[in-house]
């Protein structure tokens, strides 16, 4: 392809930009000699002078304004020149700077580049556009959500697998975070690093070499210089595939990438786990080792381990009595503390601190004193005389009596709730308004949530039990009253008698005068 061609999509940035400075020339031209066209008719009004000539014209123009219209056009035309210099570089700057990429180490020939290269440097900004349209995708955002902890449950994780066509369980699953080696800030990134990341995109996800060992594979982008990879693994996963993609990237790009791998992770609901290792492991890549899979020792400089999803998790799991999980992430804790990094007594006191502000808001949030287990992990540290194993024995305990003391105390509020909803409804049956949603007003509770509450502790559903509760008194009124039946709709909450009499027949079998009829003759006899 010859140089032209490049010349020619450079003069495609810049021809809009040049049009628009001929247009606002022209449009301030226009203006300014209309006023000055509008000001000599005045001074020719005022010395009776008729103007038919532009010579006419012209000899009432002062020198003061020749010179503004003349300043104005020069300064538009040097604020023009300078858009077009400054947009120039702009796009030719990256531009080079993507053919230094392809051709390190030579000197460049435009002849020599090919015209998918050529394509891709006059279209740079469509490669940003690929690149955030791989965002999307149903599994892709599934596949988000298990590495940010969003799931606290394993039922949730199969139901929204199934949703997405994905299936989360089955294979063990392996975390990669892949970079490439341009230090780069968000907003410094330019045509060069858009370009790059697509282009390893692209790539990665074109190698034949995830099929032969994985069912699923997903690719997804966390800046424009580093993407996770999340991969369900039939067998296990060789790294050396890693180093020799990085070797044919780098022969083909001139482009390094380095790789961070993660330990297997058996149990979707633990990804987030996954995630965090993988980015650990990227961090101390470097020239010599371009390749690390995660290994505690990578993480030697921390105190303790307890990160923040597995106090939210632990803290979750609490709230909503599950105990399995609660057993799961303690053991996590366990082993990835006493065993993995043999933590020192000041280092569990550290942790220690870290459950006790997680508990102190457990405590804030759900009303459920977590005062007796903090005085026994508090009392179990300070005296320093069983192992650090013990400590996580006596935590698990604790959690899973607070977890039943908080289930028991929140069975104890939804009952007194039931209560004051059933004790308000028996109150308000006359107001023909009485609704979930006035309900839910009421007690500054949701609808939904006052219908579960009814269904759970009334055992019947909300419409159902007004209904029974306005017929109830309704046919006392009936039998103690000479109200008509009109009257009697009016009082126990119906907006006219014929809703009331077809309720009425409906929950009693007899209409309202049947019901009365039937009453008289009792009293009669």
């Amino acid at each position: 392809m010859k140089k032209k061609f490049f010349n020619k999509a450079v003069l495609r940035e810049l021809v809009p930009y040049f049009i628009f400075i001929l247009f606002l020339m022209a449009l301030m031209n226009g203006g300014m000699f209309y006023v000055l066209i509008e000001s000599v008719e005045k001074r020719a009004d005022i010395t009776g002078e008729a103007l038919e000539s532009i010579d006419q014209y012209l000899q009432y123009y002062e020198a003061s304004q020749y010179r503004m219209v003349l300043a104005a056009n020069i300064l538009v035309m040097l604020a023009g020149g300078l858009l077009l210099i400054w947009q120039a570089v702009r796009y030719v700057a990256p531009v080079r700077h993507v053919i230094d990429y392809m051709n390190r180490g030579k000197k460049i020939h435009y002849g020599n580049l090919s015209n998918e290269i050529i394509g891709s440097l006059e279209d740079y900004k469509v490669c940003k556009l690929r690149l955030e349209q791989m965002e999307s995708g149903a599994q892709t955002e599934f596949i988000e959500k298990l590495s940010n902890a969003e799931f606290k449950s394993e039922s949730r994780i199969r139901a929204e697998a199934e949703n997405v066509g994905a299936e989360a369980y089955g294979y063990p699953y392996l975390v990669i975070m892949v970079e490439i080696s341009n230090d780069v800030a968000e907003e410094d990134v330019d045509a060069a690093t858009i370009y790059e990341s697509a282009v390893v995109l692209d790539y990665l996800k074109s190698k034949r070499e995830w099929g032969g060992y994985l069912p699923y594979v997903w690719f997804k982008k966390i800046s424009y210089c580093r993407m996770m990879i999340v991969l369900q693994q039939r067998e296990p996963f060789p790294v050396e595939v890693l180093h020799g993609m990085r070797d044919e990237f780098l022969r083909r790009h001139g482009v390094s990438l380095f790789w961070g791998v993660s330990r297997i992770c058996e149990d979707p609901l633990y990804l987030w786990k996954g995630k965090a290792e993988a980015s650990v492991a990227i961090k101390c890549c470097n020239a010599e080792h371009a390749c690390i899979v995660y290994t505690p020792e990578l993480e030697a400089g921390v105190k303790c381990y307890l990160p923040a999803v597995a106090r939210n998790n632990l803290s979750a799991y609490i709230k909503s009595g599950n105990t399995e999980e609660i057993t799961k992430i303690i053991a996590l804790l366990k082993d990835e503390n006493c065993v993995k990094r043999r933590l020192s007594h000041s280092q569990l006191v550290n942790l220690n601190s870290r459950v006790i502000r997680m508990l102190d808001k457990l405590q804030e949030q759900e009303k459920c004193s977590t005062e007796g287990i903090i005085d026994e992990l508090n009392q179990f540290v300070l005296q320093n005389e069983g192992s650090h194993e013990e400590y996580f024995h006596r935590l698990k305990a604790g959690c899973m009596a607070l977890c039943t003391k908080c289930s028991e105390e929140k069975q104890d509020r939804k009952n007194k709730l039931a209560e004051n909803i059933k004790t308000y409804v028996d109150e308000h049956y006359q107001d023909s308004s009485l609704s979930l949603t006035q309900l839910g007003i009421a007690f500054n509770i949701s609808e939904s949530y006052v219908s579960l509450i009814f269904k759970e502790h009334i055992g019947i559903h909300f419409s159902t039990y007004v209904e029974e509760i306005r017929i109830k008194h309704g046919a006392m009124l009936l039998e103690s009253s000479s109200l008509t039946v009109r009257e009697i709709a009016e009082q126990t909450g119906y907006t006219n008698e014929q809703s009331f009499r077809r309720a009425f027949k409906k929950v009693r079998g007899v209409s309202p005068k049947e019901a009365r009829e039937a009453v008289n003759i009792r009293k009669s006899g």
